[in-house]
């Protein structure tokens, strides 16, 4: 198996930044925050390496093999990041807005259902069951992953939940890597691998180079200072929400 130039400088690139973005999640403490977020780039950083020796040692067979194995770790923990977003987002004061995680669990669902179909109308580019399969679970993943944050958006907009800079910063990058490898996973399942398969591998990888620097300048710059509420506010909002709390508890009590 012979990668051309292009095929090199992407994937050097790709693992260089891999390891600078988890290295500035680490510095920057950005961890602390994002936990599972900064343990998928590590992960990832660590697969790059594997790869690259069975590329090198195995046939090209075993690297689609182990790339799908992979694969299959990598779309479950990209998954929990989505939940981690969504805790964060509406989890603001430690706890779960109110109606926040039901209206969330109900978008999941449906999300669950929509990527199914999605995945299981696709036609993989190879005959192999298990390469088809893998190639199905990424469909699979890059589908949830997109409508889970489209659920996440608009139950925080419902809800008037704020958005930090850093998770709007993730959301936008990835979405637009999931959303780019939904399109050419799409257009080699229609096409095959005879019109550009290659070419559209590498929009997909350049992609998620553009996402993982965005990342960097984002993760490395510290959100805005927050304005502090004045006592006497804060001390209204607390009671007013007292007050709503114990007023839907009793319409719900006489239902």
């Amino acid at each position: 198996m012979n990668l051309f130039a292009l095929d090199w400088i992407l994937w050097a690139g790709g693992f260089a930044n891999t390891v600078v973005l988890f290295s500035i999640l680490l510095y920057r403490g950005r961890w602390k925050g994002f936990p599972l977020f900064t343990l998928y780039t590590g992960y990832a950083a660590i697969i790059t390496i594997v790869m690259y020796f069975v590329y090198r040692f195995a046939s090209q067979a075993w690297y689609a093999r182990c790339y799908y194995a992979f694969g299959f770790a990598d779309g479950l923990l990209q998954i929990a990041v989505v939940v981690e977003i969504a805790r964060i987002v509406m989890r603001p004061t430690g706890t779960w807005v109110r109606d926040a995680k039901k209206q969330f669990t109900l978008g999941a669902g449906i999300g669950v259902l929509l990527a199914v179909a999605l995945a299981a109308a696709i036609s993989p580019p190879t005959s192999d069951s298990f390469l088809s399969m893998g190639v199905r679970f990424g469909v699979f993943v890059g589908a949830l992953i997109c409508e889970l944050f489209i659920v996440v958006a608009f139950t925080s907009n419902q809800l008037g939940l704020g958005w930090r800079n850093h998770v709007m910063s993730l959301i936008l990058g990835w979405s637009a890597e999931q959303g780019t490898a939904i399109a050419v996973d799409a257009l080699h399942s229609f096409f095959g691998t005879h019109f550009h398969y290659r070419d559209f591998d590498h929009v997909r990888m350049i992609v998620l180079q553009a996402s993982q620097i965005y990342w960097m300048v984002q993760f490395w710059r510290d959100e805005p200072a927050r304005r502090p509420i004045p006592p006497e506010l804060a001390a209204y909002i607390r009671d007013l929400h007292i007050r709503v709390q114990k007023n839907l508890d009793t319409v719900g009590a006489q239902r």
